[in-house]
């Protein structure tokens, strides 16, 4: 159970992160998650609630394209580090942990 979830949470925080790369790359957007600010140097941060005693806030460098998630425990205030990652090359895939159709399989039937 704890893997599967923190599974979902990796793959929720990367997907934030491809489309905040996404949105820092295209210049027409009209607005920011509220859950976003905007740090010095375009670092960003997003919270997301995880119940009422802990919140996950990850921080994007999109320039670099690294990502770090951190547990804040609200009663105690302390802050674990749970996961650092350089989402370059998970960028350039084609595919990856996805359903059928896949987009090989979608480009193939188009030509």
């Amino acid at each position: 159970m704890r893997a599967t979830t923190c599974g979902i949470f990796m793959v929720a925080g990367l997907t934030i992160t491809a489309l905040i790369i996404w949105i820092e790359g295209n210049p027409v957007h009209a607005q920011r998650n509220p859950l976003q600010q905007r740090l010095g140097k375009g670092l960003l941060a997003l919270t997301v609630p995880a119940g009422p005693d802990k919140e996950f806030v990850a921080l994007v460098d999109p320039v670099q394209k690294v990502m770090g998630v951190y547990q804040v425990d609200a009663e105690s205030g302390e802050i674990f580090l749970k996961s650092v990652r350089n989402v370059n090359w998970d960028l350039q895939l084609d595919e990856f942990n996805g359903s059928s159709p896949s987009p090989r399989e979608i480009r193939a039937m188009l030509e």
